[in-house]
């Protein structure tokens, strides 16, 4: 009946023995007449052993659940290193009372402990514990009571047996839970490790008993670790987002530093301790901390962070839960390493797309770099964390860089007015002469150098410029600016490079296009002068007016004139003006320009059949004695500062100019001026034209005249009058004259008629 009775408890009680041994030592001492039962389990080490379960009264020395040595003194713990029974009448006649054992002398003495029966619980050839059974009288216990307890032995050891195969069952099932549990959260979290750490630190501390548990990650150039995730709440002294010293002798510093398991059986009984090291000392006074266990996570030979655990007793961790927490670590790595590659694909296909957008911006303005180093800036400053961005070109003068785009236009710089001389150290400077890449990512330290101050004053940390380059020379600069103390990387800085080649063929593609588009329209307004030559064969006006107004238009000047020097050539007469005011136009007619070089300059430049360009007419109006009275009405009247003119060649001879002119202060390229030259030849070709066409009329004019008086001669034998009449008519006529007459001389040579 004890035995069905116990069976039925041992079904009954498959994750904990306690059941069982309570009913196996009761069903032993009523059995076997014992006043007290004890049940003893040594460690697997066997230096200890654990009153699992008791029965009868209460052992003052020991209670259930207590820790003891296995002292060979002890009968209980002679039958457990033996593996033998001990079946002993009077137990004063055992070592341990002869040697004064004070748990034997109090059992003897005291609890009045006289027979006792050892039987041990015998698995694979050794004991892990055994049934101890004490009577108050002298007397050894029967073979059939010895037989008896053996047989309740072996049901404690299928308890046991049990309960342990149960427990690992749950055990692994928990750990796969766990394991299919973080798999499930990595799938779910492609861009985010946090998720993961928080489930791994979550099941570590619960599946290993531990206390506390973060995961540290180490800094890209392996000077630092920091703390990157603990249970919210968990920490009294150390913050999520706290840096350490990787060169330091923490054991989570020489975890990730060696790639190797650190654990630490008692945090105060090494040196780092007794040395009162912050860190150490933190751990153990303020979090509490004793065993600690430090696993690293290994990303081929290296670790590049650790999972950690404590627990507030001094409890080593066993080898199934470090390999439980080195299995976490691995798929802390994997979410690490799936981010990574999820984040390294994110932004590859950000910058593809970032690429694709700049490309189509490119194809849709071909007229205008704007929008692409617009559209190369937002996503410049959006890929890579900067704050602000700036394109910066050089001037055509060669002296200075332009600031001329920028995202979000500062306080202190704007684009078009902003202009950095190439004699400076600035960074932009230094990256444009240099040809490559410059960062400064410690503004502060720099703070005193041109410059910076006012991008201190902006909140600007970290600088970095990238030349533009074009056929092996730099033509400008991209500049990217931070707030935050972190410096550009090794692939963001190749990206700027990237969109810097991007902008140049821009600006490529633009000056192609208006190349073009110049080349075109200056076809297109040399084939509108051409067709109104072909059509005004008698009259130049509307030749020079189509000409003063695509030199105009062509050259971007603020007005255009054409002068022609009269038949006298004492003045040029102004046969063409476009945009002038009409105050200054109605001045020129008034007083027009003169033709004598000592007293004008244009008449020189078209007498030496030479090109007249003047910068600036104004600072040349303070520094030239002779400065002529028209230029200065020029610079009064109409605000002229750029001139440009343009002498008419006919024969070798200059005959008159084209007159250009700006009122600000911009030279004229060297294009625009072999534009104009162009012009002012078909102007001549107009007025040698009209000459050509006006002496073929004439002649035939005359040729006419001189048929039609022959006519009349021919018809008039009798009569001179009708001949004198139509001579005096073509005389008039063709010599331009409103009186004509003809005189007769008389026979006698005394009267005319």
């Amino acid at each position: 009946a004890a035995t069905s009775g116990i069976l039925e408890v041992i079904s009954q009680s498959r994750e904990d023995e306690a059941p069982v041994f309570d009913i196996i030592l009761e069903s032993a001492a009523r059995l076997c007449r014992a006043s007290l039962g004890l049940l003893l389990i040594a460690n697997k080490q066997r230096t200890h052993f654990t009153l699992a379960a008791s029965y009868g009264p209460t052992n003052k020395l020991i209670g259930v659940g207590d820790v003891l040595e296995l002292d060979p003194l002890l009968p209980p713990v002679q039958s457990i290193l033996s593996n033998t029974v001990i079946n002993m009448a009077d137990m004063r006649e055992g070592d341990g009372y002869k040697a004064g054992h004070p748990i034997s002398r109090h059992m003897y003495d005291v609890e009045g402990i006289r027979g006792l029966l050892m039987v041990p619980l015998s698995r694979g050839g050794q004991a892990i514990g055994c049934i101890a059974l004490n009577r108050k009288e002298i007397a050894q216990f029967s073979e059939d009571e010895v037989s008896l307890v053996q047989g309740f032995a072996a049901q404690a050891n299928i308890a046991i047996e049990n309960v342990r195969q149960f427990r690992e069952l749950q055990t692994r099932l928990e750990r796969e839970a766990a394991t299919r549990e973080i798999l499930s959260v990595i799938s779910q979290s492609p861009d985010d490790e946090q998720p993961v750490f928080d489930v791994i630190l979550g099941n570590s501390i619960r599946l290993c008993n531990a206390s506390h548990a973060t995961l540290m990650m180490a800094d890209g150039s392996r000077e630092t670790f920091s703390l990157v995730a603990a249970p919210a709440g968990s920490l009294k002294s150390f913050k999520v987002g706290e840096i350490f010293d990787l060169n330091g002798g923490s054991a989570m510093a020489r975890s990730i530093r060696d790639a190797e398991i650190i654990q630490v059986e008692d945090l105060t009984d090494d040196d780092l301790y007794s040395q009162r090291n912050p860190g150490r000392v933190r751990l153990v006074e303020e979090e509490g901390a004793r065993s600690f266990l430090a696993v690293p996570l290994v990303v081929g030979e290296m670790a590049v962070g650790c999972l950690t655990l404590w627990r507030r007793e001094q409890r080593i961790f066993s080898k199934d839960e470090v390999a439980l927490v080195e299995g976490f670590a691995a798929q802390a790595v994997i979410a690490i390493e799936n981010v990574r590659q999820f984040r390294e694909l994110q932004t590859r296909l950000e910058r593809e797309a970032a690429t694709r957008e700049i490309l189509s911006v490119i194809s849709q303005s071909q007229a205008d770099e704007q929008p692409v180093f617009t559209s190369i800036l937002e996503n410049a400053a959006r890929l890579c964390s900067a704050s602000n961005a700036g394109l910066n070109l050089l001037n055509d003068e060669g002296t200075h860089l332009v600031l001329s785009a920028s995202l979000h236009p500062q306080t202190h710089y704007e684009p078009g007015t902003d202009r950095f001389s190439l004699d400076s150290q600035i960074g932009l400077v230094r990256a444009f002469k240099e040809e490559r890449a410059v960062q400064n990512a410690d503004l502060e330290v720099s703070a005193s150098s041109e410059h910076g101050p006012r991008l201190l004053a902006e909140g600007i940390k970290v600088t970095l410029f990238v030349p533009l380059m074009r056929q092996g020379k730099a033509i400008g600069c991209i500049g990217l600016f931070r707030n935050e103390q972190e410096a550009f990387r090794d692939d963001e800085i190749a990206l700027i490079e990237s969109f810097a080649a991007q902008a140049v063929i821009a600006i490529e593609n633009v000056r192609q296009f208006r190349e073009l588009q110049t080349r075109l329209e200056r076809e297109a307004a040399t084939r509108e002068i051409l067709s109104v030559i072909s059509r005004s064969r008698d009259d130049e006006q509307p030749v020079f007016d189509v000409i003063s107004e695509s030199a105009k238009r062509l050259c971007d000047a603020s007005f255009a004139g054409l002068g022609v020097v009269n038949d006298e050539g004492t003045y040029f007469n102004i046969v063409a003006m476009q945009g002038a005011t009409d105050e200054y136009t109605a001045w020129l007619k008034a007083n027009p320009v003169p033709a004598d070089p000592a007293r004008s300059n244009t008449a020189g430049a078209v007498q030496r059949r030479e090109v007249l360009h003047i910068n600036d007419m104004r600072a040349e109006r303070t520094k030239n004695p002779n400065y002529s009275f028209h230029r200065e009405q020029a610079v009064l009247i109409d605000g002229v500062r750029t001139y440009l003119g343009v002498p008419l060649i006919s024969n070798g001879v200059g005959i008159g100019y084209i007159g250009l002119y700006r009122t600000e202060v911009r030279p004229f390229s060297e294009e625009q001026i072999a534009l104009v030259e162009s012009f002012a030849a078909q102007a001549v070709i107009a007025i040698e034209n009209v000459r050509q066409f006006q002496e073929l009329q004439t002649r035939l004019e005359r040729e006419a005249a001189t048929r039609d008086i022959l006519s009349v001669i021919s018809q008039s034998r009798d009569d001179g009058n009708p001949v004198f009449n139509v001579i005096v008519e073509n005389a008039a006529r063709l010599c331009g004259t409103r009186h004509a007459g003809l005189i007769l001389v008389d026979d006698a040579r005394e009267n005319v008629v």
